[in-house]
């Protein structure tokens, strides 16, 4: 912060409001007010922004109190020595403020940043939620696969058995023919091998349509499976542009609560700027301006009983 401000205590009130010294003495505590740059990154230099500005009011005071004195004690020079009393108050209550606005400022700032920490950390929570249920469409597809898998796999074994069945049927059913054939009289030979010939056909036949039908089931199974899969993907791509969308309209959403919340900041400044100089307008049909002024200031802060401002 550099060097600090030093309270005016001077001792001589004579000095000062007879020989007009109150604006040199105030361009002084000025110069040195300004000249100590504030830090408002570290608790201690904002603690020194404060004290500066007490320190002005202090000074404001002792000042004051002096004036005070002089006027009790020098009657015929009062109305001098309130224009000097009212100069010093006035400019040193306007540098108070001045010393420390950059630390009111800071603390709007501070607000606003702990609200925006706030909501971020409701979207990130929103964004893991996201996550959490891509990572179960993911688990969804990868069932589906692996059961479009083993229906395959089991397909090919009932293509197996069924192809295996026929085979033996076919073999047994002929050798038995041609046992039973043999027993025969020689006349129902030739009836008996082309009997046996047309089954044989038919039996093959009812083998080849089966093998057919096994391969339809087999494929359809295989379509399902894809179709199951690429309905998963597709599922899977839309949630994830979904959370997308929806991280960028509470962004935005964000990005608009901020906005607001500093536009009523400045219009809340603008207004009780408007309703004090309305009041101090109002007080001019009975009083000076700089006496308005100084009433409207004191009610401000609560200085008279029973008397407010409406906002």
């Amino acid at each position: 912060m550099g060097k600090e401000l030093q309270i005016i205590t001077p001792q001589n009130a004579l000095e000062i409001f007879q020989c007009d010294k109150a604006e040199e003495l105030i361009n002084r505590i000025e110069s040195e007010a300004r000249s100590i740059v504030p830090d408002l990154t570290t608790d201690k230099g904002r603690k020194a922004v404060a004290s500066t500005a007490r320190k002005v009011s202090t000074s404001k005071v002792a000042l004051d109190n002096m004036g005070k004195e002089l006027v009790s004690e020098w009657k015929a020079k009062s109305k001098g020595v309130d224009a000097e009393r009212k100069l010093i108050r006035d400019r040193l209550d306007a540098l108070r403020d001045e010393i420390r606005q950059p630390l009111t400022d800071w603390e709007d700032a501070e607000k606003l940043r702990e609200q925006a920490e706030r909501e971020a950390a409701e979207l990130l929570y929103d964004h893991d939620q996201a996550l959490a249920e891509n990572q179960l469409f993911d688990r969804e597809r990868e069932i589906a696969e692996k059961e479009a898998e083993q229906a395959r796999i089991e397909q090919e074994r009932i293509d197996r058995e069924a192809a295996a069945k026929a085979e033996t049927d076919r073999i047994e059913y002929e050798a038995r023919i041609a046992k039973e054939a043999t027993e025969r009289a020689q006349r129902e030979a030739k009836e008996a091998a082309e009997r046996a010939k047309r089954e044989a056909a038919e039996k093959i036949k009812a083998a080849e349509d089966a093998a057919k039908q096994a391969e339809r089931e087999k494929i359809e199974a295989q379509q399902r499976a894809k179709i199951q899969a690429e309905n998963a993907e597709r599922e899977k791509q839309e949630a994830a542009e979904l959370a997308r969308q929806t991280i960028l309209a509470e962004q935005k959403a964000a990005q608009e609560k901020e906005r607001i919340a500093q536009l009523r900041v400045e219009n809340n400044k603008k207004h009780v700027g408007n309703i004090r100089r309305e009041a101090k307008d109002d007080l001019l049909r009975f009083v000076d301006e700089p006496t308005a002024k100084k009433i409207v200031l004191a009610i401000s802060k609560g200085e008279i009983g029973n008397v407010t401002i409406n906002y």
